[in-house]
């Protein structure tokens, strides 16, 4: 006997996840339900339930069979797990490694990475910032002088002539660099995304060749991979490279925009599609990197891009005209370039994350000693609440900023292969947006002082906002987060939601689905989101408060709730959209800002967790920071949980009519029909 979908299943499936949720969702929804989801990445581990009685490790305990690693860099942090952070979550798993902050081991490398940071902000805070931006355009002069601090091979290994500097301890750096824009963007083109290449890409007869130069700073590099055609899509690049018939040459045609360090570098990396000169094939996997010379033949710069922000970056267009490369100057192997360009991106994102929170922190001095110096109605400005509120929030970005920024960092350094991809993307995405809106802030503190070019505040806001952009969109960024994390759980559900749609053979399965859905919103299982190692090796609680100081035993238990909800959230938007969820961008954009916050919480009430722990000078402060950005965090996400209505699909409608019409088609206000 065959049995069919019955009539009931969309009611009922309607009546589970639109009716016990937080909120209904439009029955139009169901109408898109399919069997099966097409979604075809590998099923991740899952952490089970341990029996026995659980363990409570806090403050700085760890069961005897989890092993703690301490990485060559000396960076300590407990971590002996490979799972995605940001991606779990979407699937409910809170890992507690996330509660674990990591620390240098001793007080001479503390000592020894804030001496790098006060020579680099010395160093900076040199440059004539206001004389820059006006000339758009670094002096020689100034290039030489951070060519002498050691700023051009921060990354490269000593036996190179770079630093050999750790994450951490680069991002100390960075943290300094920040401070001006158009040394930022000389030097994140330079080593973060150029040398990054070479180093990850390179053979060594190539790093040999290149990297002493460009890690002295004698030689500049920059990268070439954006054209018009593919700003965010570099797959759409239309630049060729064929090879010869001898198998020696490559010769490159097409043209590169946005090349930050165009005008000084005498080095480039440029990316290209490879093909055969025998049989002009054109596989669109067939990419490729390449060192080129500046001064190789068919090599054209455009003139210094007249730009809003991060003036000074030498930043020009370029164009090749047959291009001759030799086969020993291409990186790695054809093929992988994408992947290459995509890895320098990543610690690109990093980088840019320290030096917005160096940034920030700078202003924060600037602007609280203003609010202190200046008088309104007879009172100190700083004695405004609203006032008051503003400088609150530059404070709590700042703290979660550093937290995410040296958690991250500290995990790079104990596992270097670990893929932390989508929650430096995350970082980013947090820490641009801060600076943005910390730079408003700054403005609106100083009045009509801020907008005159005397002040800096006008120049970083122009610079905060051209930062939004760097490392890849904001937008295109949480489209990332939220279609990997969907796309990561999707493999658990796809049999369930079959069964969903089958009724009558299944309806034990569909009660149990109700009850759990309820139980999950009403937080029975918040005790039980902890994942990890400590967890199915050592038996430990799966309670997040279990592994914090008791003072965030409150605001850690409304986070393991959220954390529940957020799965459920996830989970019932995949069961009800299927595939087309993600062609639903508005959806993945919530789902990542709430990953993101929990993320964040998590690292921000680790970090004060451990101040407390060691006695850390300000801890109590430090305690309201975190306590006060997680209670934050879990009022943003639950907004976003009640904000998954219909009403995208309006704004969807109201804004074909404009790209119809060509623009705003209402007639103005004053007409009438006479």
């Amino acid at each position: 006997m065959t049995f069919l979908p019955s009539p009931l299943a969309p009611v009922l499936v309607s009546w589970i996840f639109g009716h016990l949720s937080h909120r209904s969702l439009p029955a139009s929804y169901f109408s898109r339900l399919h069997p099966r989801c097409a979604a075809t990445v590998a099923n991740s581990e899952i952490t089970s339930d341990v029996v026995g009685k659980p363990k409570r490790i806090w403050p700085r305990q760890l069961p005897r069979e989890v092993e703690s690693i301490t990485p060559p860099s000396s960076t300590s942090v407990m971590a002996s797990s490979t799972a995605p952070l940001i991606k779990d979550l979407f699937g409910g798993h809170f890992h507690l490694e996330l509660l674990e902050f990591p620390e240098l081991v001793n007080k001479k490398l503390v000592d020894d990475v804030n001496l790098l940071h006060e020579k680099a902000k010395h160093a900076i805070l040199q440059i004539d910032s206001a004389i820059v931006d006006h000339t758009n355009r670094l002096t020689e002069d100034v290039i030489s002088d951070l060519t002498s601090h050691g700023l051009f091979g921060l990354q490269v290994d000593a036996g190179f002539g770079g630093q050999g500097l750790s994450n951490t301890q680069a991002a100390r750096v960075w943290e300094a660099i920040g401070l001006d824009g158009a040394a930022f963007s000389l030097l994140d083109a330079h080593n973060s995304l150029a040398l990054k290449t070479i180093v990850e890409g390179g053979n060594e007869e190539q790093k040999r060749k290149y990297l002493p130069g460009l890690a002295s700073g004698k030689h500049i590099a920059a990268f070439c991979l954006h054209e018009l055609s593919s700003g965010s899509d570099p797959g759409a690049m239309t630049t060729r490279a064929v090879l010869d018939a001898n198998g020696q040459t490559y010769t490159l045609s097409g043209h590169k925009v946005w090349v930050t360090n165009g005008a000084v570098a005498t080095h480039l990396i440029v990316f290209a599609r490879v093909q055969s000169s025998q049989t002009a094939e054109d596989n669109s996997k067939n990419y490729a990197a390449f060192i080129v010379d500046r001064s190789t033949p068919g090599v054209q710069f455009t003139d210094v891009l007249d730009t809003l922000g991060l003036r000074g970056a030498n930043a020009t267009n370029l164009v090749l005209d047959n291009v001759k490369v030799p086969a020993s100057d291409l990186l790695g192997v054809v093929g992988n370039g994408l992947q290459l360009a995509q890895n320098a991106i990543d610690r690109e994102r990093l980088n840019l994350a320290a030096s917005c929170c160096g940034l920030l922190r700078y202003l924060i001095s600037y602007v609280t000693e203003h609010c202190l110096q200046r008088h309104q109605f007879g009172r100190p400005l700083g004695d405004y609440e609203l006032v008051q509120a503003k400088l609150a929030e530059l404070a709590l970005n700042v703290y979660a900023m550093e937290s995410g920024v040296f958690y991250l960092t500290g995990l790079l350094d104990a596992q270097p292969q670990r893929d932390l991809s989508l929650e430096m993307a995350a970082l980013k995405i947090f820490s641009t947006e801060a600076l943005w809106s910390g730079c408003n802030h700054c403005v609106q503190l100083t009045g009509r002082l801020g907008l005159l070019k005397e002040v800096p505040f006008e120049r970083y806001l122009r610079d905060s906002r051209t930062l939004l952009m760097h490392g890849g969109s904001n937008d295109l960024l949480r489209l990332l987060i939220g279609s990997a994390g969907i796309q990561h759980i999707a493999p658990e559900i796809q049999e369930m939601v079959a069964k969903l749609r089958v009724f009558k053979r299944h309806p034990i399965l569909i009660l149990k689905r109700v009850l759990e859905l309820r139980a999950r919103r009403r937080g029975w299982y918040a005790h039980r989101v902890g994942a990890g190692p400590k967890v199915t090796e050592g038996g430990a609680s799966r309670a997040l408060k279990d592994h914090l100081h008791p003072n965030f035993a409150k605001v850690a238990t409304s986070l393991a709730v959220l954390c529940q909800r957020f799965h459920s959230i996830s989970e019932e938007l995949l069961v009800v959209h299927s595939a087309a969820i993600m062609d639903d961008q508005m959806y993945l954009v919530k789902l990542a800002d709430c990953a993101t916050d929990l993320f964040l919480a998590g690292v921000c009430l680790g970090r004060a967790s451990r101040a407390i722990s060691i006695g850390i000078h300000l801890h109590d402060y430090e305690i309201r920071l975190a306590t006060t950005f997680a209670k934050l965090a879990c009022k943003r996400i639950e907004s976003n949980f009640g904000d998954f209505s219909d009403l995208h699909r309006d704004k969807h409608r109201i804004a074909s009519e404009l790209l119809a019409h060509r623009g705003y088609p209402v007639s103005h206000p004053l007409t009438r029909v006479w």
